[in-house]
């Protein structure tokens, strides 16, 4: 998934849930070090896999709730 414009709230949301990136990670299967790329933002092309695992965990209706426009 290509999001050249667009800021991943990863960590704004495990936050909200009280969850860490390792216990996502331990849920999903996805390395913590990814989760950890992914939380800053400094990603352009994410793992479309991943991507729907975290959806699924963080009990999202919509993969773009993942992210916010930068």
């Amino acid at each position: 998934m290509d999001t050249p414009n667009m800021k991943c709230i990863l960590n704004d949301l495990l936050k909200e849930k009280g969850w860490t990136q390792k216990k996502l990670s331990v849920e999903t299967g996805i390395p913590q070090s990814i989760l950890s790329v992914y939380g800053k933002s400094g990603v352009t092309n994410y793992n479309i896999n991943y991507l729907f695992a975290i959806k699924r965990m963080l009990g999202l209706n919509n993969i773009d709730e993942l992210f916010i426009e930068n």
